[in-house]
């Protein structure tokens, strides 16, 4: 991972834009001039073969456009360097992600995070005198002062910025973005860095970098480290819409994909239900936390709360987050998979339609909403339905069930789970073992 992040960060490359043309012919009548305006002008495309296209740079030029941008703190070098599609498809993933994270769990986690910032920046000789410093539990506090400013500089800018306007982000634009904000949060990254022993980041200022070209397409481009123990990076060069670039950042637009996906699984409707409840219980606990060590006016009043209440508080939701959960089952699975306003119903049980009492519910859910009804589905030993999505569907589901008996009902969960008499599957299912054994 180091490796692709290393190869993302710094092998870029120059935007060359073809320029296009038109030009316009006016035709003359002699004789309508004498007596009236001369007729407009009018125009022609101008055929693709005459428009004239800013020469393809050389590779190295290429890459030391980047190399230069990046090290001037100017991320929109990378952007550039992707072609269009690429550009498109980012914008597009992270937007439509943004607007899919709930609206009160976005809010939440910010004003913590803006209290957090605050904190940090107001009670930071409070927070250095702490004796936590000397537990070894903790970073070296020489460490932690030398890079304490530039990291709290850096939070701020983040806070104060449009990466946390969720109705902004949900219009993300990259170019904008790595122009304006994107360009400061990189430019204050990089002095965060450099306060520490070991800069991520130096490698933009003390990577050699060398291009070979080997057809008027294609090159080969060298990264050496300053580490002499690193090995050196290889990576392949192509020209792709008149843009010198290469697999890895070609590969951005699925490697964003995929991080959108992990994490936003999380916001389905129905899985998060399971959690955002007692997450929002918790920001509400840590930003009363926040707030009572914001308002300590001596380092004898603060001291025990950071020691008491805010560490424990902080260490007890990490260990939350590295408890191992058991595997999902089936049901669950099926069940976070669902849009939101969508009834489940899990009958207990496999069964089959030679059962009235199984014949009649599957009979009286399918009419509830014909065009969406879906199952039966087995799962974990049971059989499942899905109505929906419609609003009030639940209510109806409940309504729809006349037959069997509903054990429970989650509102929360919009499931409603049924037991019926009978089981002839099973039976079927032992009769026909029975019968092969025999």
């Amino acid at each position: 991972m180091a490796c692709l992040e290393r190869r993302l960060t710094l092998v870029s490359f120059v935007v060359v834009a073809a320029a296009a043309g038109c030009s316009s012919d006016a035709p003359s009548n002699p004789t309508a001039a004498a007596t009236q305006k001369a007729a407009p002008a009018t125009s022609r495309a101008t055929p693709a073969s005459e428009i004239k296209r800013e020469p393809l740079p050389t590779p190295e030029a290429a890459v030391q456009t980047v190399v230069d941008g990046l090290k001037a703190s100017k991320p929109i070098v990378v952007w550039d360097i992707l072609p269009t599609e690429a550009q498109d498809d980012i914008d597009k993933v992270i937007s439509t992600s943004i607007a899919k994270v709930d609206r009160e769990v976005w809010d939440r986690t910010v004003a913590t995070l803006k209290k957090l910032v605050t904190l940090l920046e107001t009670k930071k000789e409070f927070i250095l005198a702490s004796r936590l410093w000397k537990t070894g539990q903790l970073p070296k506090l020489d460490d932690v002062k030398a890079s304490w400013d530039p990291g709290v500089k850096l939070l701020r800018a983040i806070v104060d910025s449009e990466v946390v306007d969720r109705e902004k982000m949900s219009a993300f634009n990259g170019a904008k973005f790595l122009e304006g904000t994107g360009a400061k949060l990189f430019a204050d990254a990089r002095a965060f860095t450099k306060t520490m022993k070991s800069d991520p980041l130096a490698i933009i200022d003390t990577a050699k970098f060398t291009v070979k070209k080997t057809t008027d397409s294609s090159a080969n481009l060298t990264i050496t480290l300053a580490d002499p123990k690193a090995k050196p990076i290889h990576l392949a060069l192509t020209v792709v819409g008149r843009k010198w670039t290469c697999l890895p950042l070609n590969m951005s637009p699925t490697i964003v994909g995929l991080v959108a996906m992990k994490y936003l699984d999380a916001f389905r409707p129905y899985r998060l239900v399971e959690w955002k409840a007692t997450y929002l219980k918790d920001m509400d606990r840590l930003g009363k936390i926040l707030d009572r060590l914001q308002g300590a006016k001596t380092s004898d009043d603060f001291q025990p709360i950071l020691s008491a209440q805010f560490i424990p508080f902080v260490a007890l939701l990490i260990a939350e987050l590295n408890v191992k959960r058991p595997p999902e089952t089936a049901i669950q699975k099926l069940s976070w998979e669902r849009q939101a306003n969508t009834a489940l119903v899990v009958v207990k049980g496999l069964h089959t339609f030679d059962e009235s009492t199984y014949h009649d519910l599957t009979k009286s859910l399918r009419a509830v909403n014909p065009d969406t009804f879906r199952g039966p589905l087995e799962a974990d030993g049971s059989t499942l339905f899905f109505l929906g999505p419609a609003e009030g569907i639940l209510d109806k589901t409940v309504d729809a069930i006349k037959v069997g008996k509903i054990v429970d009902k989650d509102k929360l969960r919009d499931t409603v789970t049924v037991e019926l008499a009978t089981s002839l599957k099973e039976e079927k299912s032992t009769a026909e073992a029975g019968a092969k054994v025999n």
